[in-house]
């Protein structure tokens, strides 16, 4: 029973320890506040390099769509060209069988002349 006893004195004596050895409440505050800050920072890093990416994706869709607007402006440009050169080209084509078309009705005006002139003799 003394055994018992010797064993319950120094148990009790060691849970009566100093106040040095106790962690105090201004501590745990501060490591908690720490923490949290730590955890802020790292929040506010997120953050940031969301907003990072964020301008980096726009930058990206406006350069991507500068130059597909560019490429889109190239294709109309040449469209154009080739569009009118096949439309003055054919132009120059009918103008070439007008000469023709326009002699032909000349003369034929001509044999109508002629032809109503000797017809109102008869």
């Amino acid at each position: 029973m003394s055994d018992r006893r010797s064993y319950r004195g120094s148990h009790s004596e060691s849970l009566h320890t100093s106040s040095e050895d106790k962690p105090s409440s201004y501590n745990v505050n501060s490591y908690l506040i720490f923490r949290n800050d730590k955890n802020v920072k790292v929040v506010e890093n997120i953050i940031s390099t969301i907003k990072g990416m964020k301008e980096q994706q726009i930058q990206n869709i406006e350069t991507g769509f500068t130059s597909i607007f560019q490429k889109l402006e190239e294709k109309k440009l040449a469209l154009i060209d080739q569009f009118s050169r096949k439309y003055d080209w054919e132009v120059n084509e009918a103008k070439r069988i007008e000469g023709p078309v326009l002699l032909h009705e000349r003369d034929l005006l001509g044999i109508d002349k002629t032809y109503r002139g000797k017809s109102s003799h008869l």
